[in-house]
């Protein structure tokens, strides 16, 4: 989908009312796994049916991987009644179809708490089953009969090309909290997962669940950066605490986080007893560091380490982090680049319309949830470049749900 600055892109393709999505080319975009997750995660909160194609068609390994198939197995799940076609490892097709009858029972606890459980069997991220799984939990085809649910992930916590369990914690839930002001939603990981190997546990709780349409998001001024909280999780706990000092030391040196910015104490995290493999490559540890501005904004980046770093490695490593930060400053951008991706779908689906400062241009990840979410939710997002400022923008979106 072409970036328009200045033009609203609304779908009115008439199967949308018709119980059926529109067909979906896999290669759409960076033909990733993100266009399976937009899909399954769309699919499940209309309760339309869904045909996906030429999946992951331009990547080096074609058709659904462990990951996919196991994240659209547990959205199926999630939302009942549901038929999956193709949904197994190395399809190229996928086809998701919904009984007539809504009467779904979720499977419950004692308690009456919602459970769910999602196995990936490789070091696929879990984050991104939370990704796909969050919003059919928290924005239901129809109001869901428990207000707390449990949802149990097993694969990688700090994976490449996914945001990490941290991030996740940190910075995309309380983030999501704004928006559903009632919700308590906690993330505890149980135990950790690298690369190669996975076996990382982490568990998902959400109480206060009203299913409820979420409030529009507001977020046009970053103010100044105020707070700086670095956070590394290492399979030496020694190691963990030189990396953050290191980190810091980085990051003091920038002049856009060199005066009035307070650097808490660094906060350390022993993955030790995590299986370790993958020779040189094998993963030992993360770090994430979170921004506070002074106008209310919350912004993280993460960056992952592994057996065989050099220092030098590192060093580059947080030196491209900072300057991404700095990037995002310097743009009064008040959510970074991930999280942009990620709320998406809640701005689509809020009751009201949102106004977000971001930095420009649209990350093509970005770009192809807003079509999938334009084609298959029929809501409306505009981009705005700021006059004369390139990497100056604002996001805006008509909420499907702004007439209920």
């Amino acid at each position: 989908m072409p970036v328009n600055n200045n033009k609203k892109r609304r779908h009115t393709d008439s199967s949308t009312s018709l119980g059926v999505l529109p067909p979906v080319d896999g290669s759409l975009g960076e033909g990733g796994g993100q266009v399976i997750r937009v899909t399954a995660s769309n699919s499940a909160m209309t309760r339309k049916n869904a045909d996906v194609t030429h999946i992951r068609a331009k990547r080096p390994k074609p058709g659904l991987q462990e990951q996919h198939a196991a994240c659209v197995k547990a959205v199926v799940a999630i939302a009942g009644g549901g038929k999956l076609f193709g949904c197994e490892v190395g399809s190229s097709t996928l086809r998701i179809e919904w009984d007539d009858d809504d009467n779904h029972v979720p499977q419950t606890d004692a308690d009456g708490v919602e459970i769910h459980n999602v196995q990936i069997n490789t070091a696929g991220a879990t984050t991104l089953v939370i990704q796909a799984c969050l919003p059919p939990l928290l924005m239901p085809h129809k109001p869901p009969v428990a207000d707390r649910v449990r949802l149990s992930i097993t694969g990688g916590t700090d994976a490449s090309f996914a945001p990490t369990v941290d991030y996740t914690k940190h910075v995309f839930l309380p983030t999501i909290r704004r928006m559903f002001q009632s919700l308590d939603a906690q993330l505890d990981v149980q135990r950790r997962g690298f690369y190669p190997i996975g076996g990382g546990k982490i568990q998902l709780s959400l109480n206060n669940r009203s299913g409820h349409p979420p409030a529009p998001l507001n977020l046009e001024m970053r103010g100044e950066t105020k707070n700086v909280t670095v956070r590394v999780v290492h399979v030496s706990t020694k190691r963990a605490s030189e990396l953050g000092e290191q980190f810091i030391t980085v990051m003091r040196s920038s002049p856009s986080f060199a005066q009035g910015v307070t650097y808490g104490e660094v906060l350390v995290e022993s993955a030790q007893g995590c299986k370790i493999g993958g020779g040189s490559r094998g993963g030992v540890g993360s770090l994430l560091v979170t921004l506070e501005t002074s106008c209310g904004a919350l912004l993280g980046y993460n960056t992952l380490f592994a057996k065989g770093d050099t220092d030098d490695k590192i060093t580059q490593a947080f030196t491209n982090l900072v300057q991404i930060a700095e990037k995002d400053a310097a743009s009064n951008a008040c959510l970074d680049r991930p999280m942009t991706d990620q709320i998406l779908p809640y701005l689509a689906c809020a009751a009201g319309n949102s106004r977000v400062a971001i930095r420009a241009p649209l990350t093509p990840h970005a770009v192809t949830s807003l079509q999938l979410l334009e084609e298959q939710l029929g809501t409306s997002f505009t981009f705005h470049r700021a006059d004369g400022i390139d990497t100056m923008g604002i996001l805006t979106c008509t909420g499907r749900r702004s007439a209920e």
